[in-house]
């Protein structure tokens, strides 16, 4: 497990200057990502919500111009947590807050107040990942065209902003 704070990366560092005095500490062998939309896992061919969230996902992606194939694992993380926090929201509609207990009869929290509130935390520490917060989105190299008036993600962050 790695200890301390996470490593900048290395376009950060480029950016601000810090190889100019000393170019021998730039990673000489850095990996680069190939480019492109990652396919949608197969298991969720059959599942419609899943199938909208991935789409809507990489699209915002495209629209950064930081979509990369090797985000799949990642990107599948966060529908499969947003999926549930969607399943577990549409409970608490159907159900409210509060529920009849099991033994007693007397009210209690609904239980799937808590798994909402756990997978959209999980969901929050994923989308920084992609440059997809606000403090996040500073962070980020594009490689691609930069996102454009009236796409998605502008709409996606209108919608955030309130």
């Amino acid at each position: 497990m790695a200890r301390g704070r996470k490593r900048m990366p290395t376009a950060t560092h480029e950016a601000s200057g810090a190889y100019d005095r000393n170019p021998n500490r730039r990673p000489v062998n850095e990996p680069q990502p190939t480019m492109g939309a990652p396919p949608i896992p197969a298991k969720w061919t059959k599942n419609k919500r899943a199938r909208e969230v991935w789409d809507m996902v990489v699209s915002w992606l495209d629209d950064l111009g930081i979509s990369s194939k090797a985000d799949a694992g990642l990107i599948e993380h966060y529908v499969s947590h947003y999926v549930i926090a969607e399943q577990a929201w549409d409970d608490i509609q159907s159900r409210g807050v509060m529920i009849d207990g099991a033994r007693s009869g007397d009210k209690v929290k609904n239980p799937a107040v808590g798994i909402h509130r756990s997978e959209l935390a999980a969901c929050e520490k994923i989308l920084p990942e992609f440059g997809l917060s606000p403090s996040s989105r500073s962070k980020v190299q594009t490689i691609g065209p930069a996102s454009k008036p009236g796409s998605k993600i502008e709409a996606f962050r209108a919608r955030i902003a309130g």
